[in-house]
C-alpha cells in the first residue's frame, strides 16, 4: 500500500521463455525412462498444429460471408419487423460482422506467425499467445485441440502457463510444469519413475475444510445453503485480525497535523472471507473479500468493505453471478446478527493489469468498468431487499452532518477509504494545508458530499441492514462453539499480497489456482495448528510432522552469505523443478522425503563431493534443526543469482521453504 492506502503497483511480468536449465527442443520425445513415449516430431508438430490454425481461418471466412449474405438480406422494410425492430437486427448483424472480421484479420496473422516458427516452444508461443482470451466454442475448440498436439509433442500437458516456464528434465529430457509434476499429474503407476513426475511440493495436501468454522462462516454457509442451488461443493471460511486500526493515508494526516488537530484512531477488525470450490477432489479459492468493522464510536455500527476479488472458475454465469451475490449478502446478514446496522462500500472498477486479493486471473475473463460494476452492485442490492437482509440503500451520504468540521471528517474517513483521500487532496489543491476556519471547512466538505459529478464518477454506496433479531443466548452458545479464527497471513491486505508475491501464487490457470489454493491451505492450517486450531490431533500431527527451521551457510570464497527462513510459518519444501545438480545429505531424511537442495545449470558440473556437512546440530532452546554446508572450491557466481534461478520466488538472501 502507498502512504494514502492505495494499493501498490501489483503489475505482473510474464514467463517469455523456458527455463534456463535445458530450453525445450522441438525434437521427438522419445521413450523415456518413464516408460513413455510421444507421436509427434517437430515436423509432425509443426504441420499438424498450422493446419489446425488454418481451419480456424477457414472456418471464420464462412461466418462472415454467412453474416454479409445476411446482411445484405435484412431489409429495414420486411413487413414481419417493425422498423424498430428491423433497424436493431440490421445493428446486430453489423456489430457480429465487424467483430467476425476483425477476428478473422488477427488469426489470418496468428496463422502466418505460426509459419514463421522453427521450434516447438516459440510455435507454442506464438500459438496461445493468439488465441488467449477467447472463449466462443470456435476458439475454445482449437485451443483444446492444439493442447493435445503440444501434449503429444512432448510438451507436459500441452498448456502454456504464462508465469512458470517449461522445464526440461535432466534424467530423462522430457519437457514439463512443475505445476502439473506438484499436482500429480504426471505421475504414472508404474514403478522406478523419474522425479520429474513425483510431486515433491505437497507430502501432505489439505482441504479448506480442515479450517475450522468461526461463527461468521457458519452464518453464510447456512444463508448460502438457503438461497443457492447447486450440486458444485463451495465452502466458506473467515479469518479475523482483531485490534486493528485504520490506515488514514498521509494527505489525511497532514490535514490533521497542519490544522492543530488529534490524528484519530479508528479501532476495527479485519476479517479475510475466502470462498472455495471443490470438484472432483480438488478445490479453487475463486473468491476473496476483506471486510471492516468498526468497534467505537462514532462508527461503532459500521462495516466497510476494502477489497473484493473474484476469479471466474464457475463457467455458469447466472449460477456464478449467484454465488457472489449470496457471499455478501451472507456477510451482511452476519453482521447485522452481531448489531451492526450500516454498510458503506465504494464501487472502484479495478485496473484490468493489477491484482488486490487473488494474484492472477484468466485471461479470458472481463474487468467491469465502472458502469458495469455499479449495475452489478445496484443488483444485488435491491436482490438483498428481496432477501430481506437490506433495508435501503444510496447513493448519497445520509449520515450524521455535526456542525464541526473534523468531526464531520471523522463520520466521512474509513480504512483506506474514498473519503480518506479526496477530502486530503481537496484541502491541499485549495488552501495548500494553511489553516482555515473550521466553519469554511465544513462548508466545503458538504458542497464535496453533495457533489453530482463527483458521485456519478466515483459511486459510493451507503446501505441500511434489515434489522435481525437473535435469541442472545443462542448467540452466545455459538460464539463459544465457533470461535474466531485469526492468521498472521491474512491480517491485511499487505500481509496477504506479501504472503503472495513470496509463494509463487497465480491464479491465471485453473492448474495454477489449484496448486495455490493447496499452498494457501497449507500455510494456513500450519500456523493455525501452532496455536492449537484445528484442535483435531489428526489434523494437526499432519501439518506439523517433521516442522523445523533451518539456516544453511554457504561459503563463497571469502565471504559468506547466510540463507535464513523468513518465518516459521513460512513452510516450501525447498526443491528445484530444474534439478540438474541435486546435494543429498544422507543423514537428513523426512519420512522419505530428503531434504534437497538443487544448484542451477551454472555449477551443473558441481558434484556432491565438493560439499561438506560441516555441523548437523539441534538444541533444547532452538528447536530448529541447524544444517551448515560449505563449498570445498568457489562457486563461479554468487549462490542467490544460483538460488534465484532454481526457485524465482527468492528475494535476495532469504527463501520460504515447506517441510
Amino acid at each position: 500500500m502507498d502512504s494514502d492506502g492505495n494499493p501498490t503497483s501489483r503489475k505482473r511480468t510474464y514467463c517469455s521463455e523456458p527455463s534456463t536449465s535445458t530450453a525445450p527442443q522441438g525434437t521427438n520425445v522419445m521413450a523415456s525412462k518413464n516408460g513413455s513415449s510421444t507421436t509427434l516430431n517437430f515436423k509432425d508438430l509443426y504441420r499438424k498444429t498450422v493446419s489446425r490454425i488454418a481451419e480456424l481461418v477457414v472456418n471464420l471466412s464462412h461466418n462472415a460471408k454467412n453474416l454479409a449474405q445476411n446482411l445484405e438480406s435484412c431489409s429495414a422494410s420486411d413487413q414481419r419487423l417493425s422498423d424498430e425492430e428491423a433497424a436493431q437486427e440490421i445493428k446486430k448483424l453489423e456489430e457480429d460482422l465487424k467483430k467476425t472480421r476483425t477476428d478473422l484479420e488477427k488469426m489470418i496473422e496468428l496463422f502466418e506467425k505460426a509459419r514463421a516458427q522453427r521450434d516447438g516452444f516459440s510455435l507454442m508461443r506464438a500459438v496461445f499467445d493468439g488465441l488467449k482470451g477467447r472463449r466462443e466454442k470456435l476458439y475454445s475448440k482449437a485451443v483444446e485441440d492444439c493442447e493435445a498436439l503440444f501434449k503429444r509433442g512432448g510438451f507436459c500437458c500441452g498448456k502454456l502457463f504464462d508465469f512458470f516456464a517449461m522445464e526440461t528434465c535432466t534424467t530423462c529430457e522430457e519437457q514439463f510444469h512443475f505445476v502439473c509434476r506438484d499436482l500429480g499429474r504426471r505421475k504414472t503407476d508404474g514403478e522406478g519413475q523419474c522425479t520429474c513426475r513425483i510431486p515433491q511440493l505437497f507430502p501432505r495436501k489439505f482441504r479448506s475444510t480442515e479450517i475450522p468454522l468461526d461463527r461468521c462462516a457458519k452464518v453464510m454457509e447456512n444463508e448460502f445453503k438457503n438461497w443457492v442451488i447447486t450440486d458444485k461443493k463451495v465452502n466458506i471460511r473467515v479469518l479475523t485480525a482483531d485490534d486493528m486500526k485504520a490506515e488514514l493515508g498521509e494527505m489525511l494526516e497532514k490535514l490533521f497535523v497542519d490544522m492543530g488537530q488529534e490524528l484519530p484512531v479508528l479501532k476495527m477488525r479485519n476479517r479475510m472471507i475466502l470462498v472455495f470450490l471443490e470438484e472432483k477432489g480438488e478445490e479453487i479459492l475463486f473468491f476473496a473479500m476483506l471486510t471492516n468493522e468498526y468497534k467505537e464510536e462514532p462508527k461503532s455500527d459500521l462495516t466497510t468493505f476494502r477489497y473484493l476479488e473474484t476469479v471466474n472458475y464457475i463457467n455458469d454465469g447466472v449460477l456464478r453471478t449467484n454465488v457472489y451475490n449470496s457471499v455478501i449478502l451472507g456477510y451482511m446478514r452476519y453482521t447485522a446478527s452481531i448489531g451492526y446496522r450500516i454498510t458503506h462500500f465504494w464501487a472502484c472498477p479495478p485496473d484490468p493489469k493489477e491484482c488486490y486479493l487473488l494474484l492472477g486471473r484468466p485471461a479470458w475473463q472481463r474487468v467491469p468498468d465502472r458502469e458495469r460494476l455499479v449495475k452489478w452492485y445496484t443488483d444485488l442490492l435491491e436482490l438483498g431487499i428481496t432477501r430481506g437482509v437490506i433495508e435501503s440503500y444510496s447513493r448519497k451520504y445520509e449520515g450524521p452532518k455535526p456542525n464541526e468540521a473534523f468531526e464531520l471528517i471523522g463520520h466521512l474517513i474509513s480504512d483506506g477509504g474514498f473519503w480518506n483521500t479526496k477530502i486530503g487532496e481537496f484541502f491541499k489543491t485549495k488552501n495548500g494545508y494553511k489553516k482555515i476556519s473550521h466553519r469554511r471547512m465544513r462548508c466545503d466538505l458538504i458542497r464535496m458530499i453533495n457533489d453530482p459529478d463527483l458521485m456519478k464518477n466515483n459511486p459510493l454506496f451507503y446501505i441500511t441492514l434489515a434489522e435481525v433479531k437473535v435469541d442472545e443466548e443462542i448467540q452466545a452458545k455459538e460464539d463459544n462453539q465457533f470461535p474466531p479464527i485469526s492468521s498472521e497471513i491474512t491480517k491485511t491486505s499487505d500481509t496477504w499480497w506479501e504472503f503472495l508475491e513470496n509463494h509463487g501464487i497465480d491464479f491465471s490457470h485453473k492448474e495454477t489456482a489449484i496448486r495455490s489454493t493447496l499452498i494457501i491451505l497449507w500455510a494456513v492450517i500450519r500456523e493455525l495448528c501452532e496455536t492449537g486450531k484445528p484442535s483435531n490431533s489428526s489434523i494437526r500431527a499432519r501439518a506439523l510432522f517433521r516442522f523445523r527451521t533451518i539456516n544453511v551457510v554457504f561459503s563463497l570464497s571469502y565471504s559468506v552469505l547466510r540463507y535464513k527462513i523468513k518465518k516459521a510459518s513460512r513452510i516450501l519444501l525447498f526443491s528445484s523443478s530444474v534439478s540438474l545438480t541435486r546435494v543429498r545429505p544422507s543423514s537428513v531424511q523426512f519420512s522419505g522425503f530428503t531434504l534437497l537442495f538443487s544448484i542451477a545449470f551454472a555449477v551443473q558440473n558441481l558434484r556432491p563431493s565438493f560439499l561438506q556437512l560441516t555441523e548437523l546440530r539441534q538444541t533444547s532452546t532452538n528447536p530448529g534443526l541447524s544444517l551448515n554446508y560449505h563449498p570445498l572450491s568457489p562457486f563461479p557466481t554468487p549462490l542467490h543469482h544460483l538460488l534465484r534461478t532454481v526457485y524465482p520466488v527468492i528475494e535476495s538472501c532469504s527463501t520460504q521453504l515447506y517441510l
